[in-house]
């Protein structure tokens, strides 16, 4: 099979596994399972670590990516981004930091990086990639997205849409990372294991 084959069949089987679903204790031992971990460094201008910070992310479904793939739409998965903020601005100012595949800057915003990478690796997805923070920016992120953009119909007629895939993080509690400086670089690695 394909990678993206494998991607929608172990999307599919995620669904099994979002949180708050009603399952009985043994179907919780079996099947197929969805993990992530996120790793987030910062580093300062000169390469010397700020801080790492690593955690577990959540499956999402506000895109509702998974139904459609299980309704059979035709997707095809294009690019992966991710997203930092907090719930005032974004730590890269008014907006988000994103991190995207090459190509057409997603959301229209700025800074926008576009060196993220993807790796596959048996069942795990790896999602690599860093922003360097401008001049004027926040001193926390608060919560974290990985989308996915998804795209129906023919490459030349196609409509496409971004789905949250993983998210982690709330709009008040405490930030997931703190005390970032303008200029330093948020290194970003999020692995999505399906076991």
């Amino acid at each position: 099979m394909g990678f993206r084959t494998n991607v929608r069949w172990a999307l599919m089987a995620g669904l099994l596994f979002l949180p708050g679903a009603a399952q009985p204790a043994s179907a919780q031992d079996e099947g197929i399972k969805v993990h992530g971990n996120w790793v987030i460094e910062v580093r300062n201008p000169d390469g010397t670590l700020a801080s790492q910070t690593e955690f577990k992310n959540a499956l999402s479904d506000q895109g509702s990516l998974l139904p459609r793939m299980l309704a059979r739409e035709p997707l095809v998965l294009r690019r992966w981004q991710i997203n930092l903020s907090n719930y005032m601005a974004g730590p890269c100012g008014a907006n988000f930091c994103t991190i995207s595949e090459p190509g057409p800057n997603p959301r229209g915003t700025s800074p926008w990086s576009q060196n993220l990478t993807v790796a596959r690796t048996g069942a795990t997805v790896e999602l690599a990639g860093s922003i360097e923070l401008p001049p004027v920016s926040s001193s926390f992120v608060q919560q974290v997205w990985t989308y996915v953009e998804t795209c129906s119909g023919s490459d030349a007629g196609a409509t496409c849409n971004w789905s949250v895939f993983t998210r982690h993080g709330q709009t008040s509690g405490p930030p997931i990372v703190e005390n970032l400086l303008p200029g330093q670089i948020i290194q970003v690695k999020v692995r999505i294991t399906f076991s």
